[in-house]
């Protein structure tokens, strides 16, 4: 389950977000910088993805929604930057989840990938194309 999280849970969203780097990490103050930017955009949100069962955070995912006319309330298009999931987590298909949710919550608007997320957005565009 996909819950919105732009001025909550630091800790927790600090800690999900360092899975969303592919080379080095960055230090603690990157992180938060990053962090203090999408909340200084009001275009940008953080989506943490809890377990139903037992509610924990496993997963991230950073979205800017991308407005054509920004006297819309529905966003032409939705920008996934980062994407993480616990290491533990993995290959279980909750990103997939992450995406599907992603979708119902923005039908009316494309899903496009940031340049850290191509391959992966990709995958899972062409996995829900296969199952809708």
């Amino acid at each position: 389950m996909l819950t919105h999280s732009k001025t909550k849970n630091e800790k927790v969203v600090l800690g999900l977000l360092s899975y969303t780097y592919t080379e080095s990490s960055p230090n603690n103050e990157e992180q938060k910088a990053y962090l203090d930017n999408i909340r200084d955009n009001k275009n940008m949100d953080i989506l943490l993805y809890k377990e139903e069962v037992d509610n924990n955070n496993i997963g991230i995912v950073v979205i800017e929604k991308i407005f054509k006319d920004e006297e819309t309330l529905v966003p032409d298009s939705i920008l996934i930057h980062r994407v993480g999931i616990m290491p533990s987590f993995r290959d279980e298909g909750r990103g997939y989840e992450m995406f599907r949710e992603i979708k119902a919550m923005f039908p009316n608007s494309t899903i496009i990938a940031g340049v850290s997320t191509m391959d992966l957005i990709a995958n899972w565009s062409a996995k829900y194309l296969e199952n809708n």
